[in-house]
């Protein structure tokens, strides 16, 4: 609504702006006083059409400058807009996991919708490339933990776990990484399946 305000009031700044440089108050001329002679009305016969006035470049100077104060000023709001918006996804992701961390499965899904919630506001415009990367690399720490926590219930032997901490260090699960664990011989076939099936989903995500 603050936004919208803005707005309204710029247009109709640059609507009475013409209005005032044209004719403006304290340079209306009075009206000569009536001299006591009596005029002599002149005709001149095939007499030329004056010239019109040049352009008042006082006027359009004034004019730029005005509007571009008001973009640097609407630039600036915008700018200030999506700080704030990066600050609230910040505050938003570090309260998910502190909220659900004692639950992983779940921690995990809400992590995942706040994940795909800020890449809505980036296709949007609302949030910077810069502000996106941020609060990716957040989540993606926040997942990292969760998921360990998860692959933590399969009660991997030390060697086999140590791999799979390794791979899910940035929270997410690369080709390569899937394969490597896919080939380890030593683990059950049940717990491989399961565990392979999680892998895989946090390949996609």
């Amino acid at each position: 609504m603050k936004f919208k305000g803005i707005l309204t009031m710029v247009i109709l700044i640059l609507l009475f702006l013409p209005v005032v440089y044209s004719a403006p108050p304290w340079k209306k001329q009075t009206a000569p006083a009536t001299p006591t002679e009596p005029q002599k009305e002149i005709i001149i016969i095939n007499q030329t059409v004056p010239a019109q006035e040049g352009i008042d470049w006082n006027m359009v100077g004034g004019i730029i400058a005005i509007i571009s104060v008001i973009i640097a000023l609407v630039g600036w709001f915008l700018t200030r807009k999506k700080s704030s918006n990066t600050s609230k996804y910040l505050d938003e992701i570090n309260q998910t996991y502190l909220e659900y961390k004692g639950n992983s499965d779940k921690c995990e899904i809400k992590l995942v919708e706040v994940k795909a919630k800020i890449e809505s506001e980036l296709a949007a415009g609302k949030i910077t490339e810069q502000s996106f990367d941020i609060l990716d690399r957040r989540i993606e720490s926040y997942l990292g933990n969760i998921r360990k926590g998860i692959v933590n219930k399969f009660d991997l032997s030390p060697d086999i776990k140590k791999k799979v901490d390794q791979a899910l260090k940035d929270g997410k699960i690369s080709k390569e990484e899937y394969e490597g664990i896919k080939n380890i011989k030593e683990l059950a076939l049940d717990k491989k399946e399961r565990l392979l099936k999680l892998l895989k989903k946090w390949e996609k995500d």
